[in-house]
């Protein structure tokens, strides 16, 4: 059985624009979708977008050939049967009551940030309810982030000063980074560092400038590379992938600082 829906894309501030989709079957619609963007436009996104918004649809079928289509409809081939004369896209807000044309129950709409179908269905009280997402690759996990999060799951890096928290009060030293924006185990801000900005951190621990000293570890430079030294034990600082250091991510109680202050060379 096949029912109403709308097709389209999420933009910014739970904005979409979509299009007729008169016959959606909920158990192929997320699939046509992935063979539309893998098959047809070649993992393009904003292609499959863009062809998705071009016209309504009589329904969605990239493996379609033939040349006998459904009344009005014509054939955009590796997309599906689509109407002639339609109007511009629905422009609507995810907050917004539903549409009247066509009554859809459900819509389908292409996140490009995470590369996902995300899937609404319509309450009988004109709203917009949240009901799956579907990865358009489902075979490929998620890009992982150097503080372990996953960027489609709330992670993502932003820039900020930190400082380290040391008895009795936090430090006025504070350095610039990028510090993870989910919440992490013990409250302590996730923060990666260019290599001069660890450069300054090697000298200012070295140099014992508090907080440094017991318990925290003192960071020094070796070649290109960076080490947490304790007394008894040295771990090498890993970079993750866009090469910043995550020093000592898990080991150092970095906090955001409060002032745009940095430490004094």
């Amino acid at each position: 059985m096949s029912y109403p829906a709308l097709v389209g894309a999420l933009d910014s501030d739970d904005t979409f624009h979509a299009r007729q989709l008169h016959w959606a079957a909920p158990h192929r619609t997320v699939t046509d979708l992935r063979t539309i963007w893998t098959t047809t436009f070649h993992r393009d996104l904003t292609a499959t977008r863009q062809a998705l918004l071009n016209h309504d649809w009589a329904l969605l079928c990239p493996s379609c050939h033939h040349g006998r289509l459904l009344g009005t409809a014509f054939l955009v081939p590796g997309v599906g049967h689509a109407l002639r004369d339609t109007g511009p896209a629905i422009h609507g807000n995810l907050h917004w009551p539903t549409a009247d044309v066509a009554k859809p129950e459900w819509m389908y709409l292409l996140h490009e940030p995470s590369e996902q179908v995300l899937v609404y269905e319509a309450t009988v009280h004109r709203r917009w309810l949240p009901h799956s997402s579907h990865r358009l690759d489902p075979d490929q996990p998620p890009p992982v982030l150097g503080c372990g999060g996953h960027r489609r799951d709330g992670h993502r890096w932003q820039p900020a000063q930190v400082t380290l928290l040391g008895p009795p009060t936090p430090t006025l030293a504070s350095y610039h980074a990028e510090v993870c924006t989910a919440p992490h185990p013990r409250g302590f801000a996730i923060a990666r560092f260019t290599d001069d900005v660890a450069d300054q951190i090697a000298t200012h621990s070295q140099n014992a400038a508090p907080p440094w000293g017991p318990p925290l570890p003192r960071l020094r430079r070796d070649g290109t590379e960076f080490d947490l030294v304790w007394t008894n034990a040295t771990v090498r600082v890993a970079r993750d992938h866009d090469g910043r250091l995550l020093i000592g991510a898990h080991l150092l109680p970095w906090q955001n600082a409060s002032h745009d202050g940095s430490h004094p060379a």
